[in-house]
Order: C-alpha cells, then structure tokens, then sequence
C-alpha cells in the first residue's frame, strides 16, 4: 500500500481461532483509501493446512465505531483471494486492499466461507462454528535476557515466525506453540510456523536454557584458561631465545588442537552426556545431544535406539500418535529393534482406538455428539473400516434420533420421523443403509400416492426411494398419475421428486412422463458414478415403455432422447453383475409367425445407457 494514499485507522488482531479453518487470520488493520474516498481492509493470513491453496473466499460484516451494522441490511462485503500458489505455514495477502461498504467502517466480523486446494479439492466451512478463544498466553519475557539470549545462541532453526511465547499444553484443548498458536491436542507439529512440538516443549525451558548456559559458560571457562596458557608461552618465546623453536612448535601444537583436537573432545563430551541421559530415561534430551553428532562412533544407532525407548516411554504415557512416529524412525537396517517397533505401531494403533472408543461413548453418554464425533473421525484415519467406529455411528445414530423418530413413527407422522433421522447425516452416520431411517421414509412415500388412478394396485409401484444426488440421504420419487381411465381428456403423467432440504422433505423436481400407467420404479447406478431413476411403464393394454431420469443443474431431467419402448412391458433389473441397471424391449420373434400376445417366442433386448443421450445394445435372449 502507497503510504500517501493509505492512513491507518484501527489495527485488527484477533485473539480467538476456529478449529476446522485451514487458513488463520493472523492479523489485519483498516485504512482510510483517499483515492476512492473509502475504508480498506488489509489481513495477513496464514495456510495452517497440508496443501497448497489456489483460493481463499471470506465475507465481512462491516459496523461503525458504536458496533452498529453499516448499510442496515447489506453490511456484508464478499471476497476472494485468486490464482495463488500459497505453501503450508506461508502467508498472504497483506498487499491487497479489501474495499469495504463505505468510509465509515471501523469495525470487523471476518469469516473465511471456503477455501480452494491446488489440487482441485475445495473445502467449505461452516461460519455457525464455534468461536475458540485463545487461552492465556506467557510471553517468552518471563526468561529474562540472559536465558533469551542463550535460546538465540543455540536455536538452530530458521523460522519466518519468531519465538514470543513459552509452550504449553492446554488440557482437553490443544497445546500453544511458541509462535503463539494455539494447536489442535494430537498435533506433532504446529500448523502455523511448522515447528515440532517435541523439541520446542524440550528446549523452551527454564530448566533446560538455565542448564544450557551454566554448560556454556564452563565451556568458555576453559576456552579461557587455554588463551592464558598460550599467552603464557609467547612471553616465555621473547625472554628465552634458545628456545624459540620450541615455542613456535608449541603454538602449533595448541592451534591443531584448538582445529582438530577440541571439536572431537566436544564430541566426546556430547557423546558421553547422552550415554547417561539414555540410561536415566530422558530420551527426548539425549535425542538432542546425539542429533549434533550423527556420524560419531555409533550415534546413529543409538538414535533410533532412543527413538525406541523414547516411544516405549510415550506408549506407556498413553501419547499414541506421537509415539506412533517415534517407531516410524527405527528402520529396518537395526535388527534389535525394528521388527518390535512395527509391533509396537499396531500396538499403538489398538490402544489409541481403544481410547477414542471410550471417549466417544463417553460423549456419546453426554450428549455431546459433534465431540463424539471427532473421536470417531480419529478412529477412521488409523483404520478406515474399523468396526468400532461403524458400531459408534449406529449407537450415536439411536441416541440421536431413535427415540424422537419412534414416538412420531407411533404417532403416523412419518414424515417428521423420516426429517428426524436424517439429522443424523451430519455425524457421518450411513443413513442410506438404515433400516428405521427408510421404513418411516417408505410409509411417507406411500402416503404421497392418490390411490384413485392405482386400480387397486401395490402403491409401492408408484414410489421408490434411494440416493440419486450422492449426499448421503434418500430421496423419494413419486409417480403421479392425473387422468382416470374414464376420462376421455389425456392429462400427462408425471413424477416428483422430494429431497431432504434446510431439515425438511420438499419438493425439489418434478418431470412428465409419457407412460400411461407405472409398472415399477427404482433409483440405481447408471453409469460409472452417476445415480438415475430408472421407471417401467405401460402403454395401452399390452404395450411397455422405459425411462430414465438423471440430476442435471438441480434438475430431474430424461437422460435419453426419447423413451424405449417395446410391444411388451419389461423389467428393468442387473444382468452382468456390474451393479447398474440395464433397461429391456421385449418384442415379437419376427421369425415365429406363431408369436403373437400369450404364446410364441419373444426377444428380449437389455440396453446399457451411453452416458450422453442415448443406450447401447448390452444382450438379446430370445424367450419362449
């Protein structure tokens, strides 16, 4: 921003976080634009996911300094950040000018509304999460200078984020970097600055920096003591000239050993700290001493021995993940412990599911089901098809909605009990395969057919239910049929198609039909992983015809040009195994003059939808 054009009006620095934002607002101010007569916001934020970001989108409710909203009912500006290439732990933004409502802005509601992955993934965030405030905070002053200063010495990362907080663990929440984040509880490294966890907890300490300068003060003690004894042996030089020769040796004995000698004696030293710290159980410290010196005697071995130990320590701690990627370091060329570490992880992996089990049903019990659900999420990222976390979901699922869907199913308000168990969606529970969920949601659906044009018929030809749009829950499809048989007035025939919407089942499409009765309906894969509904009907007395019907634009529309039809009605069922539906033509044997309604032979012809506008040919039986 050009200074003369830019003046500071108020600086923004937010002290909550949102849990589920892969983006951090880590600060921002509001300028007063004189070009454009206005008030700009500017914002530094960071990428705190995985992946890269090619875009960020953010709304921002704007209020006058009372806190009141600016321009009544439109006080929100909407923005996005474009064409980015943003890495992990790098920032953005903070040279772009967000023009707000009007000049009299000066305060701010920001939320981030969704964020675009450069690999294409888009991610969408809920501005209904809750607001996290950052718990207090100790500056990294409480050190003093000194041992400030001796942090600087022997830090030897470089980190774009400075130090300015002492770490600490926040019980139940998370733990605080030292760049000031604040971190989600299993978090090994932090996702603003990257730093490990581990080692920040280890050395940021006044323990550790006050052990580590009175180390380096001995140290220099002796770096001193050797300068003396060198300056010793120059005076000796000028006032014995017989053995200046001597003398010059000795300088270069002392530099070698200064050059070479001293460097290995450190080493020695290092080397011999960490042998004792190993044997006395602090392993993170004796990780620390050996990484400064990996090609020492059998320092590499020892490392992934400390890792060992230092994970078996974790375990027992119950600190799984983290002790998890301690065993990961131990590789196969170590034969004493590489095959007990690969033990150990699966070891790790049942205990930290056993633990998430017993803390979801624990919130589960306490009705804290978005909490349950988390320790759910956990289970599924060390095994994906755990059987625990299916049996979770579905207790989760009877605490949530059982009880209230039953009393309404009692009640014949099926509809209500059918909108009450898809609540459950939310929690990750699979809906589309419970049985209570589309019982209650069947009876709704039967409840929708006027039976005054069936003939007395099953009404469950005239519904079917099932996941055409891939959300999740079940839509229900309804054939209506408008003309009675009667009537002289051809009134075409219809389907409507209802869809759980805002947490209520509502009309979401509705497609005419040139079928003058249905013979059966069902909602099934078409091609690859696109759902349709798929609808046998008959035409006249003795004639068929075939649909099918796909979700474009929102929209239930025909998936082919026109529709199959045939001098039979046929069925529309799988014939290879490839779980999607074929349609069928069921027509006269053209080579058996005897063929006619009720005897001869028939042929049968299954087509497979071309994805576009039209079928393909799949089998032709021939039938007697």
């Amino acid at each position: 921003m050009v200074e003369k054009e830019y003046t500071n009006i108020r600086h923004i620095d937010l002290n909550y976080w949102f849990k589920e934002w892969p983006v951090e607002i880590i600060n921002g101010s509001l300028f007063y634009d004189a070009v454009c007569d206005n008030v700009v916001l500017q914002l530094k934020i960071c990428n705190i996911s995985n992946e890269n970001i090619s875009s960020v989108y953010i709304s921002v409710e704007c209020f006058d300094d009372a806190g009141y909203p600016m321009n009544e009912d439109n006080n929100i500006v909407k923005y996005y950040y474009q064409d980015l290439d943003i890495n992990p732990n790098s920032t953005f933004g903070d040279n772009v000018a967000v023009p707000l409502t009007n000049k009299d802005v000066r305060k701010v509601n920001i939320n981030v509304e969704k964020v675009v992955y450069k690999n294409g993934d888009i991610q969408k965030i809920n501005i209904d999460d809750n607001v996290n405030e950052i718990p207090e905070r100790t500056k990294i002053d409480v050190l003093g200078n000194v041992l400030i200063g001796e942090l600087d010495r022997i830090k030897v990362e470089e980190n774009p984020y400075s130090i300015e907080f002492i770490p600490k663990g926040i019980e139940e929440v998370g733990w605080i970097c030292c760049c000031g984040r604040l971190n989600n509880i299993s978090a090994l490294n932090c996702c603003r600055c990257g730093r490990d966890k581990v080692g920040q907890f280890n050395i940021i300490s006044k323990e550790y920096l006050e052990k580590s300068y009175n180390d380096y003060q001995i140290y220099q003690e002796k770096i001193k003591v050797e300068e003396a004894i060198k300056q010793k042996q120059e005076v000796k030089k000028t006032r014995i000239a017989k053995i200046a020769l001597v003398s010059i040796l000795l300088v270069f004995i002392i530099f070698i050993s200064i050059r070479y000698i001293k460097p290995a004696v450190i080493k020695k030293q290092q080397y011999g700290s960490a042998i004792k710290l190993l044997d006395s159980g602090k392993y993170d410290e004796a990780l620390l001493r050996l990484q400064q010196i990996p090609e020492y005697k059998d320092s590499k071995a020892l490392i992934e021995k400390a890792n060992y130990q230092f994970a078996i320590k974790l375990m027992d701690d119950k600190d799984y993940l983290t002790s998890i990627e301690k065993f990961k370091k131990v590789t196969k060329t170590n034969v004493e412990f590489y095959a007990s570490a690969q033990n150990n992880i699966e070891l790790c992996k049942k205990q930290f599911i056993k633990l998430n089990v017993t803390l979801a049903n624990k919130a589960i019990s306490g009705k804290k089901y978005e909490e349950a659900s988390k320790y759910i999420k956990k289970i599924i990222k060390i095994d994906s098809k755990s059987a625990d976390a299916k049996n979770l979901k579905s207790v989760m699922s009877n605490k949530i909605a059982y009880a209230t869907a039953t009393t309404l199913s009692a009640d014949h308000k099926y509809k209500e009990a059918a909108e009450t168990y898809a609540t459950c969606s939310k929690y990750d529970i699979d809906m589309v395969n419970n049985t209570e969920y589309i019982n209650v949601l069947g009876k709704y659906a039967e409840s929708l057919v006027d039976k005054t044009y069936t003939n007395q018929e099953d009404p469950s030809n005239y519904y079917t239910l099932g996941d055409i749009d891939n959300d999740g829950l079940l839509e229900v499809a309804v054939y209506e049929r408008n003309s009675s048989l009667s009537s002289e007035i051809y009134i075409p025939n219809s389907i409507k198609l209802l869809k759980y919407i805002n947490g209520k089942y509502s009309l979401m499409s509705r497609v005419q039909n040139d079928s003058e009765d249905c013979i059966k309906m069902s909602i099934s894969k078409a091609k690859g992983d696109i759902n349709g509904l798929f609808v046998s009907g008959a035409i006249g007395s003795h004639s068929g015809s075939q649909s099918l019907y796909i979700i474009k634009d929102g929209e239930l529309v025909s998936a082919l040009d026109k529709s199959i039809n045939s001098v039979y009605p046929s069925p529309i069922k799988e014939i290879d195994g490839g779980k999607i539906l074929e349609l069928s033509s069921l027509e006269r044997d053209p080579k058996d003059p005897s063929s006619s309604n009720k005897v001869g032979s028939k042929i049968l012809t299954w087509y497979k939808w071309d994805g576009e506008r039209g079928v393909i040919t799949a089998k032709v039986e021939q039938i007697h």
